[in-house]
């Protein structure tokens, strides 16, 4: 009986104590939000500074893939929600043709580009990767002689951090 008072009294508290309650969990929820907002332009400006190295980077990758006049971009734009993630999201661009402007990458390039690429961005970013295996789909269509011989010793060079497999 007495447990069951005090049950009964700590929630007559709480709802004498409304408004007051609610006002203290809507500043916990301000500072949060704050908190949230200054990592996920931290983890902005974070991504961004790097993405000018990792842009160059992948674009000496395809052009040792025999893509020569090839662009690469990562564009930023911010949602109007938060994830886990931050708030950006983020689309790889580019253009390979001479002229052309940087699109988004699904929709400018074929399956076997799009393997050839992933494997330049592969080769980048495998000693930085946790993953087991790689799978590249088609990474040899409309490639042959030294061409291939690049594409070859990329995924030489990839699977040293992952095993590789290739789908021909």
């Amino acid at each position: 009986i007495f447990l069951y008072k005090k049950k009964q009294s700590e929630k007559l508290e709480q709802l004498q104590n409304f408004e007051a309650r609610k006002a203290e969990l809507l500043e916990e929820l301000r500072c949060a939000e704050a908190k949230l907002d200054a990592a996920s332009h931290n983890l902005s400006k974070n991504r961004q500074f790097y993405s000018e190295k990792l842009e160059k980077e992948i674009v000496e990758e395809l052009k040792e893939l025999n893509f020569a006049d090839v662009k690469f971009g990562i564009a930023f734009s911010k949602m109007d929600h938060y994830t886990k993630q931050g708030f950006d999201m983020i689309e790889f661009q580019i253009s390979t043709n001479p002229g052309e402007p940087v699109k988004a990458l699904t929709k400018v390039v074929s399956g076997g580009e799009l393997s050839r690429i992933m494997l330049a961005i592969q080769t980048v970013l495998s000693a930085h990767d946790d993953l087991d295996t790689m799978i590249f789909d088609e990474v040899d269509t409309g490639i042959s002689g030294s061409a291939a011989q690049k594409v070859g010793l990329k995924l030489h060079e990839v699977s040293r951090y992952a095993q590789v497999i290739c789908i021909t």
